[in-house]
């Protein structure tokens, strides 16, 4: 959806809106609102509504160009054709050798077959239980060319490789693999990290005439929650990394390449697969192939014609902040906090620490929102009583103008007294009314981020619910968002604001079917303790 889209909906039900609260005060025989305060509410519940939709539904970042780079590409690079197709070494068939590498973090395979990374499990800890996620999966001898860090050459690929040294220390472990074909010799050795989401690739190749390496890795994939529309291509451009999502940019992947990239790969919501070192330059392209829940990163290296070793490095793990950074701080961009970042991350922080000690995100989620609106219940109370004052000189508005409708001179003398009582602030009863929650847009939108982006909360289980990061499976936190909206409506004593309320307890009920159950818990929690504002007035 652009932000022309956007905008021209939001005017639409800015103006639906103004209608139905127009329709109301005719049925009711109520006064009609001016047309400069029908235009205020009207543009107010517009900018609030596109702001929702902008947040919840991003606008697609189309580039230029295919492609962005850092330099202006020679010729030749751009117009020769991209390569995906892998002609693999005509050899017979050998026994495949698996050798499993344990880390600190999780359970690493590698295979002879290609020699490559066949499988990748990592310990997910959440509320002090330990799930164990695989983001890289074994694949079948007939989908060869998709396997993990596969070194692929223009003709004459091999797949059957021979384990040769493997050696391990406290810090890191390695693996060392070789091949030989008629285009000639090929080492690769793997460095293991113990304690970080970090593989380095060393490449060694040993032609026979002229070579030009290729080395291919797939997007990660969890079976039972990853979508295709969450995996996106990840590329550094202009020092910013840019994603590209496979479910709207699926030609933009096809057809682009970049040139000499310093970033490259592929994520989903909570891992990433991405070139974070290059040293050697040995990426001279990269493009994607794409297939139909994956992509699959290509780097294409130089033609060379003698002996040539590169070293390259990698992240292949969840996306944690603190894992990311550890390895390099530049990953860090990957976590989709977006612009409200600098309030996402301190949240985060807040829960996790919380979770520690309750032993549940739930309870931590439910803390956290009471703590944050009674910090913020000044405010609330603040807001409630200059809606009730404009709501008030509403009424006797309506009185003067009944009182003095023969008389203007009186009519306009008494309205001034009683904007000088009040002040101009209380003819914005919409204003007043909404601005608390204006305010806390900010933190809803930072806080869905949290919730739905973070790999800490997956899986999080509490009452009924599996996942805090996903949808309610039974759909009854939306129905419940919708109540606590009524319910804190219905606290107005206004019949007007009343049916106002149905029609947006409505709208928010079914907003919230798209929420997280994480973000529908915040917003029940939040509704109704906002409502004890609403409760002290009345009692006063």
């Amino acid at each position: 959806m652009t932000i022309h889209q956007i905008i021209i909906q939001s005017l639409y039900v800015g103006i639906f809106y103004v209608g139905i609260n127009w329709l109301i005060s005719k049925y009711r025989g109520e006064e009609r609102p001016t047309p400069a305060g029908m235009l205020i509410s009207g543009l107010g519940f517009a900018l609030l509504f596109g702001t929702v939709q902008w947040y919840f539904m991003p606008t697609e970042k189309k580039p230029e160009v295919p492609g962005q780079r850092f330099e202006a590409p020679a010729v030749e690079e751009t117009q020769r054709s991209l390569n995906r197709e892998v002609n693999f070494a005509q050899t017979a068939a050998e026994p495949e050798q698996r050798t499993i590498v344990k880390t600190n973090y999780g359970q690493l395979v590698f295979s002879t077959h290609g020699a490559t990374l066949s499988a990748a499990t990592y310990h997910h800890q959440t509320d002090h239980v330990v799930v164990d996620l695989e983001s890289i999966h074994p694949k079948p001898e007939t989908e060869r060319e998709k396997a993990f860090f596969l070194v692929a050459l223009d003709e004459h690929t091999p797949y059957y490789y021979t384990l040769g040294e493997l050696t391990e220390n406290d810090e890191q472990i390695r693996l060392q693999y070789h091949a030989t074909t008629s285009a000639g010799q090929i080492e690769k050795l793997f460095i293991i990290d113990k304690n970080k989401y970090k593989i380095d690739v060393a490449l060694t190749i040993k032609p026979e005439g002229a070579v030009r390496p290729r080395l291919i890795w797939a997007s990660p994939f969890i079976f039972d929650h990853t979508k295709p529309e969450n995996v996106s291509g990840v590329v550094d451009e202009n020092h910013s990394l840019t994603k590209y999502g496979l479910s709207g940019y699926r030609e933009k992947l096809n057809d682009s390449l970049w040139l000499s990239p310093t970033t490259f790969g592929a994520e989903d919501r909570y891992f990433l697969h991405a070139l974070c070192a290059d040293p050697h330059h040995f990426a001279q392209r990269a493009y994607y192939r794409v297939g139909v829940e994956n992509i699959y990163p290509i780097l294409e290296g130089p033609t060379v014609s003698k002996e040539t070793t590169w070293q390259l490095s990698f992240y292949v793990g969840p996306k944690e902040h603190e894992a990311l950074v550890a390895v390099d701080a530049h990953l860090a961009d990957t976590l989709d906090y977006g612009w409200l970042g600098f309030i996402a991350k301190p949240m985060l922080a807040i829960l996790k620490w919380l979770a520690q000690y309750l032993h549940s995100f739930g309870w931590a989620i439910i803390l956290f929102t009471l703590v944050l609106r009674l910090l913020l219940l000044p405010l609330s109370m603040r807001g409630t009583k200059a809606a009730q004052q404009g709501q008030e000189m509403q009424r006797k508005l309506a009185y003067l103008k009944q009182r003095y409708k023969d008389d203007p001179e009186g009519l306009q003398r008494e309205q001034a007294a009683l904007i000088q009582k009040y002040g101009m602030a209380s003819l914005g009863g919409f204003s007043a009314g909404c601005l608390p929650l204006l305010i806390q847009l900010p933190l809803f939108f930072a806080m869905n981020r949290v919730l739905s982006s973070s790999i800490e909360l997956y899986r999080a289980p509490f009452l009924w619910m599996r996942d805090l990061s996903a949808k309610d499976p039974l759909y009854i936190l939306p129905v419940l968002v919708a109540a606590s909206f009524l319910l804190t409506t219905m606290q107005t004593g206004e019949r007007q604001q009343r049916v106002q309320g149905i029609f947006m307890a409505l709208f928010f009920g079914a907003f919230a079917v798209g929420f997280s159950a994480g973000l529908s818990l915040f917003f029940i929690v939040s509704t109704l303790v906002g409502a004890v504002p609403l409760l002290m007035r009345r009692k006063a």
